[in-house]
């Protein structure tokens, strides 16, 4: 397999695992930048990690005092893929997150259909959380796409026997949280071409209505065992109380089971 951006270099394709930001990501050129078109003429070339920098820098005290926003900045030319790691580096730094400290998961590759174009998706986790449900990064020619950019984990050598099994369960368990938890995970799970869903298997419709079957069997038992004593409460008057007492807490458990139960047979 071989990018758009470096058709000479051999690529084995993004996996369904997670990924952390390669060091090497400060480094990559963004070209000139500035709030204008005209401006960002005359700006000297920088690297990310010099614009991130930048940036964050303290503001001085005119700054302060002026409520005006930051103008956007704009880049000029190529490459596209430096600008949108940029972007979005930026976007984590300012929230307080620490690049280097977060997960890439890859789980959507798309075509264009009228330019030879490549998208890949991804959702970002910091600290046990999902900070973004979908970056994409396009590969094309001169896009300066670079997904050696994106580095997994090296368990060829653990020194403990299990830790690769715990970064397996780690990555499973995201994906999970993804596809069931978040927008743009139900709706991967929606679609109607039914694109690979890593580890979560898509519920079938057989699987949903039998599923959705056995849910309301089980309240209807339930609910029966309600009636039973309210109907002997009736039958025999010197039980009245006790069986009173009876369908009261038959009624709770029913309700109970109905809580329980309410997203059974029900796609999410």
């Amino acid at each position: 397999m071989k990018t758009y951006a470096e058709p000479h270099i051999e690529w084995s394709g993004f996996k369904p695992r997670s990924y952390g930001l390669n060091v090497k990501v400060l480094d990559l050129p963004l070209g000139v930048a500035g709030s204008s078109p005209e401006e960002a003429i005359a700006q000297k070339p920088v690297t990310i990690g010099e614009w991130l920098r930048e940036q964050r820098a303290p503001a001085s005290s005119e700054e302060e005092q002026t409520s005006e926003p930051k103008p956007r900045v704009i880049f000029r030319g190529e490459p596209s893929f430096n600008h949108s790691l940029a972007e979005i580096m930026l976007e984590l730094v300012s929230e307080g997150i620490n690049c280097f400290e977060t997960r890439w998961f890859f789980y959507d590759r798309d075509h264009c259909t009228d330019d030879v174009m490549e998208q890949y998706t991804f959702f970002v986790v910091h600290k046990r959380v999902i900070v973004r449900e979908q970056v994409s990064f396009c590969d094309y020619s001169r896009s300066g796409f670079d997904p050696t950019i994106f580095q997994a984990r090296d368990d060829s050598q653990p020194i403990w026997f299990n830790h690769p099994e715990f970064d397996a369960a780690w990555d499973r368990y995201f994906y999970q949280k993804f596809y069931t938890e978040t927008f743009i995970g139900q709706m991967m799970v929606l679609r109607p071409d039914e694109p690979v869903l890593y580890y979560y298997a898509r519920p079938s419709l057989s699987q949903l209505t039998e599923a959705a079957s056995l849910a309301v069997k089980t309240k209807t038992y339930l609910l029966l065992w309600v009636l039973i004593p309210l109907l002997a409460a009736i039958a025999f008057p010197s039980i009245h109380d006790l069986m009173m007492f009876a369908a009261i807490a038959c009624f709770a458990q029913w309700g109970i089971a109905c809580w329980q139960l309410r997203k059974v047979g029900k796609q999410s």
